[in-house]
C-alpha cells in the first residue's frame, strides 16, 4: 500500500474513510494502574503484567519522611535486582549548587534531600531490547520546596528474565506523603 500527498481540498474530511491493509504487533492499548499512597514505609512494590513493554510511573507529592534519595530498583521472577544498575543523576537548584552522582545498586532519581521536599514528575521506562530483558529509563523530578529543585536521570538495566516488578524506594527513612501510579503499554 502506498501514500499519496492529496491537497486537502480533495477530500471531505467529514466523512468516514475505512483503512484497508494489514496491522501487525501487538494490542499497543495503553493502561493505567490504580494509584498507590507513598505514606509509609521504605519500599513499595509495584507488580508489572507479562509482556509490558513501557512504563511511566508518576510521582505525586512524593516526600521522604527524612532527607533520603528517592530511587528506582527492577524485579523479574528471581526477585528484586541490587547491581549492575547503569545509573546517571543531575541535580540542579536555584543558586550555584549543582550534583552529579551515579549508582550500581539502583536507578537514583532525587538525590539527597531534605525532608521538606515534596516531588512531582514522571520517570520513562522502556524496553530496549526484548531478548537481553534490556530497560532504559529517563526521569525529571521537580520540588519547590525550602530549595527549588530539578532532578534529571537516566540510565540501563538488564535483567535475566521478564520484568515482573518495579521497587520504587526511599534510601533514609520511610516515605510520608503522596502518591504514585503507573501507566503502561
Amino acid at each position: 500500500m502506498s501514500v499519496t500527498k492529496v491537497n486537502a481540498d480533495v477530500f471531505d474530511l467529514t466523512d468516514a474513510y475505512a483503512f484497508s491493509g494489514t496491522v501487525t504487533g501487538t494490542n499497543g492499548a495503553i493502561n493505567i494502574g490504580t494509584p498507590t499512597a507513598t505514606t509509609s514505609g521504605t519500599t513499595i512494590d509495584i507488580s508489572i503484567p507479562s509482556g509490558t513493554r513501557a512504563i511511566w510511573v508518576s510521582y505525586d507529592a512524593v516526600s521522604p519522611a527524612s532527607g533520603g534519595e528517592i530511587a528506582l530498583r527492577l524485579g523479574d521472577a528471581g526477585g528484586v535486582e541490587t547491581s549492575s544498575y547503569i545509573s546517571y543523576l543531575g541535580s540542579y537548584r536555584a543558586g550555584p549548587a549543582t550534583a552529579m552522582d551515579s549508582a550500581t545498586d539502583m536507578w537514583k532519581l532525587v538525590e539527597q534531600a531534605n525532608a521538606s521536599c515534596i516531588w512531582y514528575g514522571t520517570v520513562q521506562l522502556f524496553l530496549q531490547n526484548a531478548s537481553t530483558f534490556n530497560w532504559c529509563f529517563s526521569s525529571c523530578l521537580n520540588t519547590l520546596a525550602s530549595t527549588t529543585q530539578t532532578n534529571v536521570a537516566g540510565g540501563q538495566k538488564s535483567l535475566s528474565a521478564e520484568l515482573t516488578t518495579l521497587q520504587l524506594l526511599t534510601t533514609s527513612g520511610d516515605y510520608d506523603a503522596g502518591a504514585v501510579n503507573i501507566v503502561y503499554i
